[in-house]
Parts: C-alpha cells; sequence; structure tokens
C-alpha cells in the first residue's frame, strides 16, 4: 500500500490479511510516487520504489543492472535518473527511462534472462543543450522552506534575464531535475524560467500538500509563487521590466 494516514511522507506499507497487522517496507523523507514490482509465477516482488525527491528503494538485481545501462550508453556522467516503466509480456525484458537534466531521455530495453541491454532508443542523439537547469531552495514570508527549479541559457550570465515564471499543474505535482522540454525551449530563447514548488506540491509531505487547499492555502500557493519571483529579482537574476508568466491546468490558473 501507498499511505501516509499515519506519516507524514507518504511510505509503502505490507499488510498481512492472516494477521491483520502493517508493516514498513520503504520510508524517506520525501513522499513516495511508484512502486515497481517482478511478477513470477504469481508471485509479487518488490523491485524498486520511486520517491519525489529522486530517493529510491532498489533492489540489488535492479541497481546491478542500472550500473550495466551506464555503462553501455554515452553522457553516463550526466544521468539524472533511472525509471523502470514495465517488464515486456512474454520474455524477461523490461523498458527503462534515462533521465538526464540536459538533454531529452534515452529508453533501454534491458533483457533480465541475459542480464544485457538489449536495444537503446535514442531519437536525439546529437542533441545539445544552450541551457542550463539548477536547483534552489529559499524561505517563504511564513518561515516554510520552498524549492525552486531554474532553467536559463548556458552563453550569458545568470544575471538581469527576461524571465517566465512557469508554475506546474496539479497542484499536486512537482517540478524536478528532469529535462523539462518546455522550459528548455523557452530558455533556449534567452528567457530564464523559474518553476516553483509551492504549496500543495507533492513530495513535501501531507502538510506541505494540504498547506495548498482551500481557499486560504490557494492564497498561499499564490504567494510562494510570486515570492520565488521576489527571490530571483532580489538575487539579481531578473530583468524586472521583462517578466511574464505561463501554467497549464492549476498553472493556468494561477497565471490568469
Amino acid at each position: 500500500l501507498l499511505c501516509n494516514d499515519k506519516s507524514e511522507f507518504a511510505r509503502v506499507e505490507k499488510y498481512s490479511a492472516k494477521t491483520k497487522s502493517y508493516s514498513v517496507i520503504a520510508q524517506f523523507s520525501s513522499d513516495a510516487e511508484r512502486i515497481v514490482f517482478s511478477d513470477k509465477g504469481g508471485k509479487k516482488k518488490i523491485q524498486c520504489i520511486y520517491f519525489a525527491d529522486g530517493s529510491r528503494y532498489i533492489s540489488d538485481t535492479f541497481s546491478a543492472a542500472e550500473l550495466k545501462i551506464k555503462n553501455a550508453i554515452a553522457r553516463q556522467n550526466r544521468i539524472q535518473n533511472i525509471y523502470w516503466i514495465e517488464k515486456a509480456a512474454a520474455v524477461d525484458v523490461w523498458l527503462a527511462e534515462v533521465a538526464y537534466t540536459d538533454r531529452p531521455p534515452i529508453y533501454v530495453a534491458f533483457d533480465f534472462s541475459t542480464n544485457s541491454v538489449a536495444e537503446v532508443v535514442d531519437d536525439f542523439k546529437d542533441w545539445e543543450t544552450s541551457t542550463s537547469r539548477t536547483r534552489h531552495k529559499w524561505t517563504a514570508s511564513d518561515g516554510e522552506n520552498i524549492d525552486v527549479v531554474l532553467t536559463y541559457p548556458k552563453n550569458r550570465p545568470l544575471q538581469n534575464l527576461p524571465t517566465i515564471v512557469f508554475p506546474h499543474g496539479g497542484p499536486a505535482s512537482q517540478n524536478t531535475l528532469d529535462f523539462d522540454y518546455r522550459a528548455d525551449i523557452l530558455a533556449n530563447e534567452g528567457f530564464l524560467v523559474i518553476q516553483p514548488n509551492y504549496r500543495g506540491s507533492s513530495g513535501y509531505g501531507k502538510t506541505f500538500r494540504f498547506g495548498g487547499f482551500g481557499a486560504r492555502g490557494i492564497t498561499r500557493a499564490q504567494l510562494d509563487i510570486s515570492e520565488s519571483l521576489a527571490y530571483a529579482l532580489k538575487n539579481g537574476w531578473v530583468d524586472g521590466n521583462n517578466v511574464f508568466i505561463l501554467g497549464g491546468s492549476w498553472g493556468g490558473f494561477c497565471a490568469a
């Protein structure tokens, strides 16, 4: 089970129908988001648990497979994360996404029967981004720590840039350092793109997530977004005469 009824952060628990009891399988200081199982002979076994801040619970078998994947592909030192997606139906081959900060992902088929990389799909082999993507933490006016992800041109100093504030949708979602083609396109045109993880975002626990709900919470989330811009202005990163905002879904509501 993925749950956080008795804890601040969503964790993974196992329930025994026989003893009617729960036991904690994995918990970190971030919300658990997804569990990856293998299934042999009707028996499910946890292989990976992904957490919102990039922490992972991973089996030795899959950890060894990730090392082989890293050794088989280029730019291994720039890999941000590896995500196991699903297993092929008839054979012991799994699809994995290799995520970067500075380029679109690569998709890999790993054959566990031969313990080897079966196939690599890279539609952007010659991709060279001209942008940088970094994460910063600042303190909101009520004392809460807020993460903000910045994407900006590599060939210009992070100073006095025309800026686009780009709040995510949800609001239960999160901006990470994984490549974001929308932010990359905008930064490639010379903009600084600010993507704040405002109150209501997932990954930071129950209090933070529900802190963006309801009329008062929506006001607080809007403040987190505007204060993220103020933080960037204070650091001299933003051209205050050229600031824009856009978003989709709940981020579009924020922009409006």
